[in-house]
């Protein structure tokens, strides 16, 4: 069964943050609207990756549009900045990519805010997880 998730506990408003995340998976490419499922065609920004993406089927998601790779259909994130994917019952993608995009898109927020108040944070990666560790200027 398909059905369009929405991830309730995360907002990606952060543009900075979000290009950021884009740009450190190497699986993960913006994509253009309105192309289909084999098609998709790489976009160069998330202005050029924002519209109508089409999911399975029908169904259709509004937003920025963001392919991992293995996934038939994009991560879209939308005005009120929620990602929502379709993973086709996890046979068009699973939830690995998705944790992946969101906890490095976590890790560039928390630095972008910790850098507004002064505190640098360091990165500590493992294979299961990111640490920050925080300095304080002064």
């Amino acid at each position: 069964m398909s059905h369009i998730v929405r991830v309730k506990n995360i907002e990606m408003s952060d543009q900075v943050a979000r290009e950021m995340a884009v740009a450190r998976m190497d699986t993960a490419r913006y994509v253009k609207p309105g192309t289909k499922r084999g098609q998709r065609e790489t976009a160069q920004s998330e202005a050029e990756a924002t519209g109508t993406h089409g999911m399975y089927g029908s169904q259709k998601a509004e937003g920025i549009g963001i392919m991992l790779e293995g996934w038939d259909y994009p991560i879209v994130i939308n005005a009120e900045s929620k990602p929502q994917y379709d993973s086709y019952g996890c046979r068009a993608g699973t939830s690995h990519e998705i944790d992946e995009l969101v906890a490095y898109y976590s890790c560039e927020k928390a630095k972008i805010d910790a850098q507004l108040k002064g505190i640098c944070l360091q990165e500590v990666e493992t294979e299961d997880e990111i640490k920050l560790v925080a300095t304080i200027d002064g």
